[in-house]
């Protein structure tokens, strides 16, 4: 005979209940958390939207701001155009604008000072194959200034005082850089020279590419290209720069504003080496230092021929009479800058870069980003 207690049944359904009621408490514990996470993800993304819609249309008014700044008279430029940009100038001056609930610091940098890569698509023109030039390349065809146009000599110099890790460049393996991107820029399909590389190349590798063919939209594409090591194309970051190359001084380098490394690039047009590390610093503080009765030091030169008539150049022997120093795609100044701009708004930072274009008449924004151009 087995005894059932009367408690037993009450018992266990207290235990029942109790377990119930443990899991209503996790399942809304649960409910609750989730939801607060979601709602807390909910209001720091309209938070973030809101933040950077402020941040954005704060930036334009920079735009505008750095626009009348550009359009200003320099009023200690003695030439009568009052064209000739340099470092001394007011857009040259970082500047710092509160705002509500923060502030935004405001930088123009002159784009023109860079080398500008879609120089490189120029063709070589014809020379008159009468014409002592043209007789002298007929029989040498093979000469540096033959093969190459001016801002070609000038940047197969350039890569080879660009300071890598361990070494510089070779003048063959400036050359055969330089030629890959005359490939990858120019309007055919050829290989032009001996270390160029088309479509051919570019399909035989692990993950193809296809050729541009074209002058580069963006300095990225030359993280694209034969012979551009990662650790290349950070070092060049700060000396190029991709701008339109048409027109008359549309994307030329201003020799008053380009950076002092870059007057190695300089030299005889028939040698293919840069300039030693004393000769360019000669060139950078002739420039650094010019200076004439109504203008005051470090403005630079008031025009292309006054750089090339230089007594300090005809004493480097740059210049052994015109012929030997081709000045073409340089200028005194300048249609293209970079705009910088840092917003701080409340704990929130955006940073953004606009390319902008100045003529005449008006300064306007061609294209945002937070890449490089």
């Amino acid at each position: 005979m087995v005894l059932i207690s009367s408690h037993s049944q009450p018992q266990k359904q207290r235990g029942m209940v109790l377990i119930l009621a443990m899991l209503i408490v996790a399942l809304v514990t649960s409910l609750v958390v989730a939801t607060s996470w979601k709602f807390e993800l909910g209001m720091a993304r309209n938070e973030n939207r809101w933040h950077g819609l402020q941040a954005r249309l704060v930036m334009e008014g920079g735009e505008r701001l750095v626009s009348k700044l550009l359009l200003m008279p320099d009023l200690q430029d003695p030439a009568p155009d009052g064209q000739a940009d340099h470092l001394n100038e007011d857009w040259n001056a970082p500047q710092t604008v509160p705002i509500d609930g923060g502030a935004i610091t405001v930088s123009l940098s002159d784009a023109q000072a860079r080398f500008n890569l879609n120089l490189l698509s120029i063709p070589k023109p014809e020379v008159d194959i009468k014409s002592p030039e043209g007789q002298r390349c007929k029989e040498q065809p093979t000469l540096f200034d033959c093969q190459y146009t001016a801002a070609q000599r000038r940047f197969i110099r350039f890569l080879q005082v660009i300071p890598l890790n361990e070494r510089l460049l070779t003048p063959n393996e400036a050359t055969e850089i330089t030629d890959a991107i005359i490939d990858w820029v120019d309007a055919n399909s050829q290989v032009d020279h001996p270390g160029g590389a088309e479509q051919s190349y570019y399909q035989g590798l692990e993950v193809p590419i296809v050729v541009s063919n074209a002058p580069m939209i963006t300095v990225s594409e030359l993280s694209l290209i034969k012979g551009i090591t990662p650790e290349l194309y950070e070092r060049l970051l700060p000396y190029v720069i991709a701008l339109p190359a048409e027109g008359n001084t549309a994307g030329n380098i201003n020799i008053n504003t380009m950076p002092d490394i870059m007057f190695k690039m300089f030299n005889d047009k028939e040698i293919n080496l840069p300039l030693d590390e004393e000769q360019g610093a000669e060139l950078a503080r002739a420039r650094n230092e010019q200076l004439n009765i109504e203008f005051s030091s470090g403005q630079g030169y008031q025009s292309v021929e006054d750089f090339v008539n230089n007594a300090l150049v005809s004493q480097l022997q740059i210049v052994q009479g015109q012929q030997d120093f081709d000045a073409s795609q340089l200028s005194i100044n300048t249609q293209y800058f970079i705009y910088s701009a840092e917003v701080m708004i409340g704990d929130k930072v955006r940073r953004g870069k606009t390319l902008m274009f100045r003529d005449n008449r008006s300064a306007r924004a061609l294209w945002r980003t937070d890449a490089n151009f």
